[in-house]
């Protein structure tokens, strides 16, 4: 009976070793994979490629000819069509070092808990932030949402200067408008914030996101979207097991859990041993 109870513990530990290898295999697996995106020629040049940022927080490389690539393992461009050289999903960050998107264990402006981490923003989260909340119709890049001619004069009103800013005890993402015209003159239209009212707990990889939009000051322009909303989106990477360091980290965890298993088992013979002497 003692002899089946150790098989039988044993059957169970390897059991338990295998679907956390399992388990862990799947992590990587996953972090590869990317969110599936559509065409949108917001911001490109013709030439060169730019940062596609989908509704859900997925992001690709946009190519004018041959349309999008990945990015978790290619992240970092010396050349780009407009905007930053670097291109993560929400919750990603680039390690230009290793091409690589690494966690950044923030999705969204309102996941800054510090008026410093906020106003820094060094993981660029307001530009996913904004897109999330206004269709991504590229407003971060620059967007016209208004134009119109005053004699000779052609003006119009364009989005842009996206940034996460602390505002009445909370981390809002933002974006301006501004009003350009071909004379010469430039004044700013008005700001748009968004200030997270419910964030929910992630459950399947997702979280439901509510926001009010606030804008200011006066009247904002008819085509801003400036608008309160929710959205169900990817939470916020906790672990990136998108590399080799990740296998490394799984194979450790699985040899602890192996000791101490193994230690608890001797307990007994070690008692045992105490007794007779």
């Amino acid at each position: 009976m003692k002899k089946e109870g150790k098989t039988m513990g044993r059957i169970v530990i390897v059991l338990l070793l295998m679907g956390f290898i399992i388990s862990a295999l799947s992590l990587v697996i996953a972090a590869e994979g990317t969110v599936e995106t559509r065409w949108d020629n917001n911001g490109g040049d013709g030439v060169n490629p730019y940062c596609f940022h989908d509704n859900s927080g997925g992001a690709s490389w946009a190519y004018p000819e041959s349309g999008f690539s990945p990015v978790m393992n290619d992240c970092y461009k010396e050349v780009v069509a407009s905007g930053r050289n670097d291109c993560c999903p929400s919750g990603y960050v680039c390690d230009i070092n290793t091409d690589k998107c690494i966690s950044s264990l923030v999705g969204d402006c309102g996941d800054y808990k510090t008026p410093a981490d906020c106003n820094n923003d060094e993981a660029r989260v307001a530009v996913v932030s904004v897109n999330i909340k206004t269709g991504n119709r590229g407003y971060c890049m620059g967007f016209t949402i208004d134009e119109w001619d005053f004699g000779a004069v052609h003006c119009i009103n364009s989005t842009g200067n996206c940034a996460c800013l602390w505002k009445n005890g909370k981390c809002t993402a933002n974006y301006n408008i501004t009003k350009f015209c071909t004379d010469g003159a430039e004044e700013p239209v008005g700001t748009c914030s968004f200030s997270i009212s419910e964030l929910t707990n992630c459950s399947a990889g997702f979280r439901k996101m509510i926001w009010t939009a606030t804008w200011s000051p006066g009247t904002k322009p008819v085509d801003a979207s400036c608008d309160d909303g929710e959205k169900t989106v990817p939470c916020p990477a906790q672990l990136n097991f998108s590399s080799i360091e990740g296998i490394i980290i799984a194979v450790v965890l699985i040899i602890i859990l192996y000791l101490v298993m193994r230690k608890k088992r001797a307990k007994p013979s070690e008692v045992k041993r105490k007794k007779k002497r």
